[in-house]
Order: C-alpha cells, then structure tokens, then sequence
C-alpha cells in the first residue's frame, strides 16, 4: 500500500552488542504445516524485561548443519507474518518457501506486536526508536545463530523496508553474517525521503486521481467519491483530510483545512496551497514539534520513532558491510523508495570496490513487491510472485 512506502531505517554508528540470549523453545504442530517443513516456537528475550514470540522454520529431516537467515520487517505494528490487511503475510510465505527449499528461517513479533498486528503494550509502542529496533534484531540474530540445525557459517539477514537500514547495521556488527538481502531499500537520509512522499507524491496523487476535472482544486465531493475505491484504505489523503459525523455518516474536511466555495457552494481546497501547507505542517507535527500519542502517520510510528530515523541514512553505512554478499531488490515503481535509491546504493558498491553485490528491479512492481493497479498508484498486498522468491532463495 501506499501508506507502506516509508523507509527503512537505522543508526549512524555501529553498535556492537554483547549479550546473552536466552531462547525457550518447543516443537509444535502447526496448522497448515507444509508436509516438508516443520516449526518451533521461540521466546526471544530482548531484554530489560522485554519479551517476543517467535517462530523457526526448517526442512522437516533437518540436520545440523543448514543455512540459515533472519527476517526483518518493515515499518509499523509488524508481527513475524508481517501481516497486512486483509490477508498478506508475506514474511511466512518467504520463510516457507526457503525452508523448503533447505534454509532455517526466522521471523519475530516486533516489540509491543502480537498476532496479526495487534499494539499489546501502547506505551511500548509509542516510545520506541530504531536503537531499540537494531538492537532487537541484533538478539534475534543470535537467538537463530544458537539454534543447534544452523550453520554458523553460513548464515544471512534480509531486511524489507525499515529492515533493510537495520539488516545493514546488524551486518556490519556481525561479521560473520555471509549474505544480506535489501528489499524496498534506500540511499538517502530517512526524513528527506518521507518528505518527499509525504508532500510532494501526495500532492501529485491528489492532482492526478483526485482532482478529477483538473481544476487546480479538490472538493469535498471528489475526496468522498473514493470512498468505495482502493484509495480510501490505502492512499494517504483521505484519511488525513476528512472527519466523518458518526450520527450522520457524513464528510467535512478537517479543522486547518481553508476552504472555498466552488459551484453549488460545495467547500473545495487549493491543491498547491491549501493543501502543500497542510502537508509541511503534518510533517513537522510527527518529526519536530508535537507529542500526539496517537501516532497520527497511518499507524506506522510514533514521533519518537519517526525522529529517530529522520537523519539516518544507508548511503554511509553500507560500504561497512565488506565481508558480506550483498543483494538489493527494488519495485520498479516504489513510490516512497524509487528505482534510484537502489541504484545510488550500487554505486556506492562499486566505487568502494565491493566484491559481491547485484541488484534487481522489477518492473511494474511496487513497495511491498507486488503488482501495481492499472493507474500506477495502488500498491496491494499479496503474495510475493514465485520469481521474486526464487531470486531471493538464488
């Protein structure tokens, strides 16, 4: 969705953790378990109290000496699936589709997350950062790492979104770390980035699809008139611009919006206005000045995680990753993060002279990897093809 192109992100210095995990395990029988594969709960403890379910996937006759790699999520209330509504779950469907071809897999509730998304500890969630994050990563790490079936040699991390920038620092911290994948990754500091989609692709969204008769405008009418399409779920405008009457079902623009009347005396607002304004001011109210508890950016992160990602970037931190193979995969048609952040991120590779590196773009494909709709804007959920899964299983 498009409400899911907000970057990954990470710290601007190595952090080398020295820890002890302690993972607590047992075999379970799943529903649905693929006749190849079988599972193990985890409890990864994160520490200062702090605890996570996860779950490890391997080939059923594992032995002890498999490849193995983590998964990293993207930004938002993520559990291990990564599920996204209504149905996508596109962290077990990889962790699948690599054990049975082989690879131990895996995959952990974010901090505060429980199944299928849920926010269990708001105030865990709410004060967050991407310190908290890495170090996370860091333990889920070695929670895989000490699994008896792993080879010790040969173990990778993969980062979608805001997992890449944190698979690039747990990388650089752990030298053994042999491959490291990047989906849906970036170049650029995180807060330039956000900014450029929250201002400057919305507002090219709202003239394009919205503003229907191209007026310079868009009325209350054209906004509401999406409400039975896909872009009133997965488009950030209107979300942001509307209230609705819970009495009488219906729509008034937001307080802060200025309007003006347009024919009919229906209320309308100025696009490169009205509304650029209002955007820069809801971008300043989730990086700089406000401490609204509700997380007002689509659920995706509080302010004190979207601050501690604002000037982070992975153009600095990747050429640190030296002794790892590394693999970068790009939609085609990324709206938060374009073809040519993965393409300055290659560059750099190159001209450090680094000696394992491809990237791979897809056309036609969005943030989350899927097929664009028709108009070039609607990134659904769903299923990762079968050939992006073989590329990364490659």
């Amino acid at each position: 969705m498009i409400a899911r192109s907000i970057i990954a992100l990470s710290i601007s210095c190595v952090l080398v953790f020295s820890f002890l995990v302690n993972a607590v395990y047992a075999t379970t029988a799943h529903e649905n378990s693929s006749k190849t594969i079988r599972h193990r709960d985890l409890t990864i403890d994160l520490g200062n109290g702090i605890q996570t379910d996860a779950e490890l996937t391997m080939p059923i006759l594992a032995n002890r000496s498999l490849p193995a790699i983590l998964l990293i999520h993207g930004l938002g209330p993520l559990d291990k699936d990564q599920f996204i509504p209504p149905d996508s779950r596109d962290f077990k469907q990889i962790a699948e589709y690599l054990s049975e071809r082989g690879f131990v897999v895996l995959r952990y509730d974010k901090r505060a997350i429980g199944a299928n998304g849920t926010i269990e500890d708001p105030n865990m969630w709410y004060n967050q950062t991407m310190d908290d994050l890495i170090s996370d990563a860091n333990k889920a790490l070695h929670t895989l790492v000490d699994q008896p079936e792993v080879d010790k040699d040969n173990v990778s991390v993969l980062g979608g979104s805001q997992g890449s920038w944190i698979a690039t620092r747990v990388a650089a911290a752990n030298p053994f770390v042999k491959n490291v994948l990047l989906l849906s990754t970036g170049a650029e500091k995180v807060g330039d980035l956000i900014h450029t989609f929250m201002v400057n692709t919305t507002l090219q969204y709202t003239r394009e699809i919205l503003d229907v008769n191209h007026d310079g405008l868009v009325s209350l009418s054209e906004v509401v008139a999406t409400e039975n399409t896909p872009y009133w779920t997965s488009a950030p405008i209107p979300s942001m611009m509307l209230v609705e009457n819970s009495t009488t079902g219906d729509y008034r623009f937001v307080e802060g919006l200025e309007t003006r009347e347009v024919d009919g005396g229906e209320q309308a607002i100025e696009i490169d206005t009205t509304l650029r304004s209002f955007l820069e001011q809801r971008f300043q109210s989730i990086f700089v000045d406000t401490e609204d508890r509700s997380c007002p950016y689509l659920r995706v992160g509080c302010p004190p995680m979207m601050r501690s990602m604002a000037e982070l970037d992975n153009l600095s931190v990747i050429g640190n990753i030296s002794s790892s193979s590394i693999l970068i995969i790009q939609g085609g048609h990324d709206l938060g993060q374009p073809p040519a952040q993965a393409f300055v991120l290659e560059q750099k590779l190159l001209d450090l002279n680094h000696p394992d590196h491809a990237i791979i773009v897809y056309p036609g494909h969005g943030h989350t990897l899927t097929n664009i709709g028709e108009d070039g804007w609607i990134d659904l959920p769903g299923p990762i093809p079968d050939y992006i899964l073989e590329d990364i299983y490659s």
